[in-house]
């Protein structure tokens, strides 16, 4: 049932795009998000992710500074708002992470969350920018 309210809450903020945008591409817009958290997980240091990212992403970065391998499980959309000037969305994913513990791989057998808040601003951008201009401003694990 937990999986089921998540998937509802899912579809209802993709309704909110095809509100907002009728050509609206949910592939792409997935596509663009994954790339994001495969860079944060991947990073190593936070110039690396400056540009997908505002604020201080040093503590996410060191918890994950020995993943060798991440295996994207699934993606949940939790809310998508929007005040004057900016839009945010809410995301889940589910993670599968294999870790360096320097002898041996410990490998992702205990899926994690990693909760992703983004934002873009609502103003001068065009339609396609929907996919490309979200900034990761709030990570929890």
């Amino acid at each position: 049932m937990v999986r089921n309210g998540k998937r509802k809450k899912s579809q209802q903020v993709t309704a909110k795009f095809f509100e907002k945008t009728p050509d609206f591409c949910l592939e792409k817009l997935i596509s663009g998000l994954n790339s994001k958290m495969l860079r944060l997980i991947y990073a190593d240091e936070p110039e690396e992710i400056r540009d997908i990212a505002d604020g201080d992403m040093t503590g996410f970065l060191q918890d994950q500074a020995n993943v060798v391998e991440c295996d994207i499980r699934n993606i949940w959309f939790s809310d998508l708002r929007e005040d004057r000037d900016n839009m945010y969305l809410d995301v889940t994913y589910q993670v599968a992470l294999d870790r360096d513990m320097g002898d041996r791989i410990e490998q992702g057998f205990k899926d994690q969350l990693v909760k992703l808040q983004l934002t873009r601003p609502v103003l001068g951008m065009n339609e396609t920018d929907i996919y490309r201009d979200w900034k990761i401003v709030k990570i929890e694990v």
